[in-house]
């Protein structure tokens, strides 16, 4: 209608509970507001107010007040499952790629959190934890997002399989993944696929095998 084409928008969202226009962050003058991606910060709460006015001059304000809460962390492990060898000494142990969202929406490996703490554990098939076979002592793994593990210096002669488990936490929020190895005696082969060219005619890859 003629009376809603005079209507003009005027938003506002302010840092705050209370509306201040020292601390608007964003504005806009159309009949929705859209906010792009990661434009408002965790744990913060914010003041959205509306202003309608018509050509003759008269106009409403209307407001809410809301909090945005922080998203939850992702927790991955690189590799997936996979069969390794019990006697194998250089077990890769990799959840560099887990990451906060609100800090790194594409993934951790592309841009790494300090904030982030990692506390890892190991555990054969039965649950119980992964023991060493020198003394029997519970295996300790670094509070880091990558290491190695000596399988070899394990007790693994009992379990087909043997588990790691990361959590990983920040801020108060936690988020845990894990990986279940199924095991083997003697050398494993281990396939691995890289992309040799590429083509807008046709992609070429290479595959590749070594015993592990």
């Amino acid at each position: 209608s003629d009376a809603a084409a005079a209507l003009t928008y005027t938003w506002e969202i302010s840092v705050g509970a209370a509306y201040s226009e020292a601390n608007v962050i964003l504005s806009g003058s159309s009949e929705e507001l859209r906010l792009p991606p990661h434009t408002l910060a965790p744990s913060t709460t914010y003041h959205v107010r509306l202003l309608g006015q018509l050509a003759s001059g008269e106009s409403s304000t209307a407001s809410q007040i809301f909090s945005v809460t922080s998203s939850p962390l992702s927790a991955k492990i690189a590799g997936g499952a996979r069969t390794v060898s019990r006697d194998s000494a250089v077990l890769a142990l990799d959840a560099s790629d887990s990451s906060d969202p609100d800090v790194c929406p594409d993934g951790g490996a592309a841009c790494p959190d300090a904030s982030l703490s990692f506390l890892w554990t190991c555990a054969i098939s039965d649950g119980s934890p992964c023991r060493l076979l020198s003394s029997g002592a519970i295996l300790t793994l670094p509070t880091t997002s990558t290491h190695t593990v000596d399988l070899s210096a394990l007790a693994l002669s009992s379990s087909p399989e043997v588990a790691f488990t990361v959590v990983v936490t920040k801020s108060g929020r936690v988020a845990e993944t894990f990986v279940t190895l199924p095991l083997e005696d003697g050398p494993v082969a281990s396939v691995s696929v890289s992309r040799k060219s590429i083509s807008a005619a046709r992609v070429v890859f290479e595959g590749s095998t070594d015993a592990a």
